[in-house]
Formats: structure tokens, C-alpha cells, sequence
């Protein structure tokens, strides 16, 4: 198989013609001269390492750690807080110290079970509550917004307000669970390092390795390999096996492969951020909001990775689909002595939504209004300031689309009749409700839409071929199969 055409994810054809539906996924490639790596990962939560003992290794097995890292230990995203081997301290159970590289698995493991490390163990912080009480603390607040109306101006409404309602509500972890664990190969070559593997992100780990190996641009190649899913736990998290196997490549000068299997890949890899929204809402006689402020704290887990933009879009989503009248929001991102969380679909806007739907639900009920109808006073409209000063500019359906649901699902109708029953049965009940959210597509930039422009370089070759260059990465949205399917179309050519 030509390692460059690793990447395709066009299915392989047997010899009948017929799709066969096989794809060669990371941990399918095998390469001359290939080893296997394995991670020795931190016992303790919390901790100094004062000393490192390794076992007497066979011949053709090696240890790579911090110290064969030829440029910083750390592995580069945003804040430079995560290193590629723990050499000083370990933050997290689980987090990387040594790898141990062979050619038999087997053998690596026993190996591994004989490594010793002494620490000087440390009180640890293992929940977002009890980051919340040290959140003072130094080290402890990993990043900060606010913005919306002047505490000032909340404080005036609130005296003139006939209640004050206050909540708090919590989200837990979510794990991925892609198809395809995690799995990076780094293929050796006297003057390139080339890494292939399951990932989202091809240029966050281009940077991350250009920073590891302190090396040139055409010094480092990389590769998405088909890939299992991925919903975000691909999108940073590679970037550090990347550099896992990038550097033991270069220090014992052999590929290495380094693939999770699903119990590792559970407890290392990234999660979607624990979160706490605490809600104070001002109301009046008759139920209407006056202001509402509100807080929200993620748990970031060991390091900041991502976190910080997770934040933004938590608080930027925090007000949900509705015109809230004296609006404030103010986030934290708490750091804690477990696994870094990171990216998850809906990038911390989730969290900001199961509680704000939560919180007008209970809204509704203090004014005796039914919960969709309460929801839809509050609805935004084209052309009204979003809660960051911004204006919605586009035209918002969501009051039709209601409308169609209401309709369709025969919503009134079921509740009334769940609310018989419910009274009629003490066992068993039944409900329907509503959950209004939106997607922003802008994510936190400045609107992309805007001003992201693309080039499309088309090559034909001799035989007739046309070859497409572009530098999205496939994640199952099936762009591969789409944009070669256009460029078919448009220049009158068989698909294949």
C-alpha cells in the first residue's frame, strides 16, 4: 500500500467491481521497521516526581521521555500549560511521564509493570465544588469573562423588583465514545517525520509538532487517516500523542505506533466540561424578568487546553434564544487534578442551554403561565442586540417553526391529557414539553461567513485523472465523496 494514499477514504473495490467497504484505519497500517509504544501514565492526582527507575530493557526496546524532547515540553495550543512527558509534576491520574517502545506489545507492558516512579504526593482538587471555594486561589481560575449590563445597573432593578428567584443547576462529564479509539503512527525517515493518524484538527498538530522537534516546516508531514469518529475528542487530544510518537520516532529512529484500546482511551482523553450555572432572576408581580444574571463555572480538568474558548461560547449561548431585558453573564474556567477536558460538540453551548431551559421552565411556573408560551414573550427577533452587542441579522423562524410543532405534534391537545392521567394514575406518568435552542455557525470568531475565502486547485494529469487539493480533514461528513462528486459533475467526468 502507498503510505500517501493512506488518507483516502474512497472504500476499496474487489475484484468484482463491487464496494467492499474496506478502509484502512491507523491501527490497520503496518511499515517497515515499525515499533509499538506504550505511556506510563501518573498513579497519583497530584504530586512532585523526585525519582524515575526503569527496568533492564532487551535489546530493540527503549524509554523516551522528557528529556529526548528536542524543543519545549509542552505541548503547543493556546496556553503553553501541558506537557508532552511529565518531568517536574503530575497534575492528573493518568498523565504521561515515559513511553516505553518495542516491537511486541506483550513484552512492553510486563516491562511497564516494572517501572518506579517516587512522589511527593500533594493535596489534589478533585471537584469543580472545591474549585469553586479556592477559585481565589493561585493557579486555580484558568480563565475569566464578563459582560452584559453594569452590576450597577442590575443592582437598581433589583430593588425595584417584587422577587428574586436563584438556581443552580449542573451538567456532569460526557465521554465520546467515537468508533475508532484514539491512534497516531510517526513514520521515520532520514529527513521528515511523517505522522498519520485519527484526528480533526491536521494543523493544530502540524504547529503542536513544529514546537516539539524544534524543527522546519518540510522537516513535518501529516496525515489524516481515515477516521472513527471524532465529535471533538479528536480535535485537540492528538495533537499530544502526535508528539508522543513524533519524538520517540526521532529519538530510537523507527516508526511508532501508539493506538488506545477503549479502557485507556475512557479515562485519559478529553471530556466534555463539568459545569454550574448559577442563576439570579428578578421578576415582577406578574412574573415578567426584570434582569437576570447569571454565572457559570467549567471545570477545565488539568490543564486549559481549549477551555477558555469553550467558556466563550458557554457564555455567549448563555442567554439562549431569548431577549432577556438587563442581562449579565460572567464565566470561569476552574482548574482541577483530573483529565483536561476539551472540545465536544456544541462547544459549551450545551451546558449554557440545559440550564437556561431549565430555569425559564421554572420561570413560567412562578408566573402561571404555560412554559412554551412564557418561552415565546421572550423570543428573539431580526434585528434585536444580542447579549454581546451584536444584532441578530438574519431572518429567525423559531416562532413559526413552533407554531408547525405545536400543530404537527398535537402539543396542547397531549397536555391535557398526560395532565389527566397523571392525576387518574399514581404509578405512572407521562409529560411532553419544549427545548429552544440555537447554533451558531460563526462559532467565536468574528463571523467567518463574512470573510473566510477559498482557493480550489484542480491537476489533471496525463491519464485523464483530475485531482482535487484541499485542506479540510473528513470526519465522516463524507467531503471527500462530496467535493469529488462536484468537481465529476461540473467537468462532465465518471465519478471514479
Amino acid at each position: 500500500m502507498n503510505l500517501k494514499d493512506i488518507s483516502t477514504s474512497v472504500p476499496k473495490k474487489d475484484h468484482g467491481g463491487k464496494v467492499s467497504g474496506q478502509l484502512p484505519y491507523i491501527s490497520d497500517v503496518k511499515v517497515e521497521n515499525m515499533v509499538y509504544g506504550v505511556l506510563f501514565r501518573s498513579p497519583i492526582a497530584y504530586g512532585k516526581i523526585k525519582s524515575i527507575q526503569l527496568p533492564n530493557l532487551p535489546e530493540g526496546y527503549e524509554a523516551v521521555g522528557a528529556e529526548h524532547i528536542p524543543g519545549p515540553n509542552y505541548v503547543k495550543i493556546i496556553k503553553e500549560d501541558q506537557p508532552i512527558f511529565a518531568n517536574e509534576w503530575v497534575n492528573y491520574i493518568g498523565e504521561p511521564i515515559l513511553m516505553l517502545v518495542g516491537d511486541d506489545l506483550e513484552t512492553i507492558y510486563s516491562l511497564l509493570n516494572e517501572v518506579k516512579v517516587e512522589f511527593e504526593e500533594h493535596q489534589a482538587i478533585y471537584t469543580l465544588d472545591d474549585a469553586i471555594q479556592q477559585k481565589s486561589g493561585a493557579g486555580v481560575t484558568m480563565a475569566s469573562y464578563e459582560f452584559g449590563e453594569s452590576v450597577d445597573v442590575i443592582s437598581a432593578v433589583e430593588q425595584s423588583a417584587h422577587q428574586i428567584i436563584e438556581e443552580e443547576y449542573e451538567t456532569g462529564y460526557q465521554e465520546h465514545v467515537y468508533l475508532e479509539p484514539q491512534g497516531m503512527l510517526a513514520i521515520y525517515k532520514d529527513d521528515e517525520i511523517e505522522v498519520q493518524g485519527s484526528m480533526q484538527c491536521l494543523y493544530y498538530i502540524k504547529n503542536a509538532l513544529l514546537s516539539a522537534l524544534a524543527c522546519g516546516d518540510d522537516e513535518v508531514r501529516v496525515v489524516q487517516s481515515p477516521t472513527g469518529g471524532g465529535f471533538g475528542g479528536k480535535e485537540e487530544f492528538p495533537s499530544m500523542m502526535a508528539c508522543h510518537v513524533a519524538v520517540a520516532a526521532k529519538a530510537v529512529k523507527k516508526s511508532v505506533m501508539l493506538v488506545f484500546d477503549r479502557s485507556e482511551d475512557m479515562v485519559v482523553t478529553t471530556k466534555r466540561h463539568p459545569a454550574k450555572l448559577k442563576y439570579r432572576t428578578a421578576l415582577d408581580k406578574e412574573g415578567n424578568i426584570l434582569s437576570l444574571c447569571v454565572d457559570i463555572y467549567l471545570d477545565g480538568g488539568a490543564n486549559v487546553g481549549l477551555s477558555s474558548v469553550v467558556l466563550q461560547r458557554a457564555l455567549i449561548n448563555s442567554a439562549g434564544v431569548y431577549k432577556i431585558p438587563h442581562f449579565h453573564a460572567k464565566g470561569y474556567v476552574l482548574k482541577t487534578n483530573t483529565v483536561p477536558n476539551g472540545a465536544f460538540r456544541g462547544f459549551g453551548a450545551p451546558q449554557s442551554f440545559a440550564g437556561i431551559e431549565s430555569h425559564m421552565g421554572h420561570l413560567s411556573k412562578l408566573a402561571n403561565i404555560e412554559p412554551l408560551e412564557y418561552k415565546r414573550k421572550y423570543l428573539v427577533k431580526q434585528g434585536d442586540p444580542t447579549i454581546t452587542k451584536g444584532i441578530f441579522r438574519d431572518p429567525i423562524l423559531v416562532g413559526e417553526m413552533i407554531e408547525d410543532l405545536v400543530n404537527s405534534s398535537e402539543y396542547k391537545k397531549k397536555k391535557q391529557e398526560f395532565q389527566v392521567f397523571n392525576q387518574q394514575s399514581q404509578r405512572y406518568k407521562k409529560g411532553i414539553g419544549t427545548s429552544l435552542f440555537l447554533h451558531g455557525c460563526g462559532f467565536t470568531g468574528s463571523g467567518e461567513r463574512d470573510h473566510i475565502k477559498a482557493t480550489v486547485k484542480l491537476f489533471k494529469s496525463k491519464d485523464g485523472k483530475v485531482s482535487l487539493k484541499i485542506s479540510n480533514s473528513d470526519m465522516g461528513q463524507g467531503i471527500l465523496t462530496t467535493l469529488s462528486k462536484i468537481v465529476a459533475k461540473e467537468l462532465d467526468l465518471p465519478y471514479e
